[in-house]
């Protein structure tokens, strides 16, 4: 378990740890008021111990103030899950997937997202043979995106989709669209550990 110091003037708060059973509601809670969808199906893979899901929460005491999700996945799995032409993606046999990063709103700003990054980054490359990294970054045209998180880290845009919600079956709930119609882009983003 690591801790971080947010703010210099301030005692070690924030605890990193793998994501627990018991954290379930809160992560709920916590995604669908930040990003405006579910994330039980995700939750199901990260407490199956083979589906290769992993997820790093970050407390303050016991309460969940941020998670991060990566899953890791072959060539294939990379291809369905960005749903698109993925010929010129650097997709190697292992990658991971940074699927789902959400921190409370008081918390934005102080480091939160990114140290969530650092740690799915590390089980990343714990993972043996992982090639690439993967991200999406919704973006929307009031919030600051994950754009900042990725770039910061050392990933690549290999591209921008328009409308990609409406490109794909799940709902998006989205805070910036009309009901059920999402017409946000998303911005692909990729990282080959050979880079490290």
């Amino acid at each position: 378990m690591v801790s971080i110091t947010v703010d210099p003037n301030l005692p070690p708060v924030v605890e990193f740890r793998p994501l627990k059973p018991s954290d379930r509601h809160e992560v709920k809670d916590l995604y669908a008021r930040r990003v405006g969808m579910g994330i039980e199906k995700t939750l199901n893979l990260v407490f199956d111990s083979d589906a290769g899901v992993e997820a790093i929460a970050a407390t303050k005491g016991e309460t969940v103030i941020g998670f991060g999700v990566l899953m890791i996945s072959d060539a294939e799995g990379v291809a369905n899950y960005f749903q698109g032409a993925t010929g010129e993606y650097p997709i190697g046999e292992v990658n991971a997937v940074f699927h789902a990063l959400a921190v409370e709103e008081d918390w934005e700003g102080r480091g939160l997202g990114s140290e969530l990054m650092r740690h799915r980054l590390i089980l990343a490359r714990d993972n043996v043979g992982v090639d690439a990294a993967f991200g999406n970054a919704w973006l929307r045209p009031h919030t600051v995106d994950a754009s900042v998180i990725f770039e910061k880290h050392g990933f690549q845009r290999l591209e921008t989709i328009e409308q990609s919600f409406q490109l794909s079956s799940g709902e998006r709930d989205c805070p910036d669209c009309a009901p059920d119609t999402c017409e946000c882009s998303s911005a692909v983003y990729a990282k080959t550990f050979e880079e490290d």
